[in-house]
């Protein structure tokens, strides 16, 4: 039995790399650029969503929870693509697309939630971070809550992480740190 052990250790690593959602050549670049890495969940959970064109707020990628109803939107800005004016202040970009995407219902209700300074610098290494909850407007997703988490990383990008579901479940907690910038030349 031992010595088919190799063999085995072999065929299991081979299938957990094939494993691995494949994210398109087009936004593999676009990561490249704003300088972040995504920690890919497994396949077998995940599967890549059509990008839908909207008015309110375009997005690069998306993906969505196979069992489940848990859909993930990534909208990726690198700083070379952006005016240096909005890169200076992400809190009123964010602040903005929050404006533009909750419901105008009247019993609609927005929150916000500072992200720590300890989770930037280790979880992120983001210079500024905030998250959103809001029911989103219908021309945008039929799902009943938005969770949007906006990280910003200087000289690197703004990148907005949109959590879209119905009711929250672990699937959405196991998804908090999936976004990470890379670490500055010369730094951590």
């Amino acid at each position: 039995m031992l010595k088919y052990y190799p063999t085995l250790l072999l065929c299991f690593a081979l299938t957990s790399v094939k494993a691995q959602l494949e994210f398109p050549a087009s936004f593999i670049q676009l990561l490249e650029e704003a300088q972040l890495t995504i920690n890919q969940p497994i396949e077998n959970q995940f599967k890549e969503k059509s990008v839908r064109d909207n008015d309110l707020c375009s997005y690069q990628y998306s993906m969505r929870k196979k069992k489940g109803d848990l859909e993930i939107r990534y909208n990726v800005q690198p700083s070379a693509a952006q005016d240096s004016n909005i890169n200076a202040v992400p809190h009123i970009t964010t602040m903005s697309l929050v404006s533009s995407l909750a419901s105008n219902d009247d019993d609609s209700i927005i929150s916000y939630h500072q992200v720590s300074k300890k989770d930037l610098e280790t979880k992120y290494r983001a210079n500024w971070g905030l998250v959103a909850f809001f029911k989103p407007k219908e021309e945008f997703s039929s799902k009943a809550h938005c969770k949007m988490l906006t990280l910003y990383a200087e000289d690197k990008a703004i990148v907005t992480i949109f959590y879209l579901f119905d009711e929250i479940t672990e699937d959405l907690e196991n998804q908090k740190y999936s976004i990470m910038f890379k670490p500055s030349r010369g730094g951590e």
